[in-house]
C-alpha cells in the first residue's frame, strides 16, 4: 500500500530490501526521525536538517521515488 509506517521502512531496510522508497514516504520517516524542513533553494533540491547529522540530507522531492543508493 502507499502508507508506508517509519517501522516498514526501517525493517524493510534491515531485511535488505534494496528497493526504490516513495519521496512521500521518505518525507514522513525524516519528520518521524525529528528532521526538519530547511530550504528549496530556488532547485528542484529540497534540504533537511536532523539532529546529530553534520551535513544536510538533500533529495529531489519532485520525484516519486528516491533510488535506494541515494538513502544509504
Amino acid at each position: 500500500s502507499e502508507e508506508t509506517t517509519v517501522e516498514q521502512l526501517q525493517m524493510a531496510y534491515r531485511m535488505g530490501k534494496f528497493r526504490p522508497v516513495k519521496t512521500r514516504c521518505w518525507e514522513k520517516y525524516l519528520i518521524e526521525f525529528g528532521c526538519k524542513f530547511k530550504s528549496k533553494d530556488g532547485t528542484s533540491h529540497d534540504k533537511w536538517t536532523c539532529p546529530g547529522c553534520i551535513r544536510p540530507i538533500t533529495f529531489r522531492s519532485g520525484d516519486k521515488e528516491i533510488p535506494p543508493l541515494h538513502i544509504n
